[in-house]
């Protein structure tokens, strides 16, 4: 399921897409999303559980947040019992 959390172009939030913060530093890559909060797979750091409400806009396969990247590390959850995807590190 997808949600459409903040876009501009009403384009849903889906697994694979780019997350960057507020400063357009990289903070991870999308691994799952439910209603209120989408897990980021963050390399080579543990992956982290962000609320939604933190989402500005969705462009094309990038969401940028409200906050900073160090901020959103700050306020994600950790989930370092989940590993990264098998896509190949981003650039």
């Amino acid at each position: 399921m997808a949600y459409a959390v903040g876009s501009l172009d009403g384009r849903p939030i889906e697994p694979g897409m780019i997350v960057l913060g507020a400063d357009t530093t990289l903070v991870g890559e999308v691994m799952s999303i439910d209603a209120n909060t989408m897990v980021v797979v963050r390399r080579p750091l543990p992956a982290i559980t962000l609320p939604l409400d933190i989402v500005d806009i969705v462009v094309d396969d990038v969401i940028m947040l409200t906050v900073s990247a160090d901020a959103a590390d700050s306020l994600g959850e950790m989930n370092a019992d989940l590993y990264e995807t098998s896509r190949s590190a981003l650039v």
